[in-house]
């Protein structure tokens, strides 16, 4: 993704690998996928073909012990040759307000224990990095796990939770 791409982004991204259904007027019933990040204003995850842009989807994401039915636009759909997949990126377009809730609350902590260990440590600590070490400690094992892309910065590398 070019620079032009990123500077688009509201939000930062926060790494988040986890099990997600997918529903679109072409795919009934649900499909399951995997995130790959997830930020206040949307989301990415592999599927298994090109999605056009502004199609309406319907996901089921879980945050921390609670399923959250969510409304989203497709905002991009680039297939990865690596894996014959399509990296697509959807913006939420209608949740519950306790949704946007649970993000922020694991944000705010996620930023807290950042500002911790960089004073811990004598040097600032990459978001991704903080990211990546409070979810092994914090998120059940096989909910939640850092993205192979993890080790990037997270505005380059499409990995985020919101502001």
């Amino acid at each position: 993704m070019g620079i032009a791409y990123e500077e688009k982004r509201r939000f930062l991204r926060h790494p988040l690998n986890i099990p997600i259904e997918v529903l679109t007027a072409k795919d009934k019933p649900a499909k399951m996928s995997t995130s790959t990040d997830l930020s206040q204003g949307g989301m990415s995850f592999y599927w298994h073909w090109k999605l056009p842009v502004g199609v309406p989807i319907d996901l089921t994401v879980p945050v921390k012990d609670q399923q959250y039915h969510v409304k989203s636009l497709v905002s991009y759909s680039e297939e990865d040759p690596g894996n014959w997949r399509f990296l697509t990126g959807v913006s939420f377009t209608e949740y519950p307000p306790e949704f946007q809730a649970r993000l922020a609350e694991e944000f705010l902590e996620i930023l807290e224990y950042r500002e911790k260990l960089s004073r811990e440590r004598n040097y600032q600590v990459y978001e991704n990095d903080a990211a990546e070490e409070w979810l092994k400690k914090h998120v059940p094992h096989g909910t939640t796990a850092p993205s192979e892309k993890s080790g990037v910065s997270f505005l380059k590398s499409l990995k985020s939770i919101f502001l």
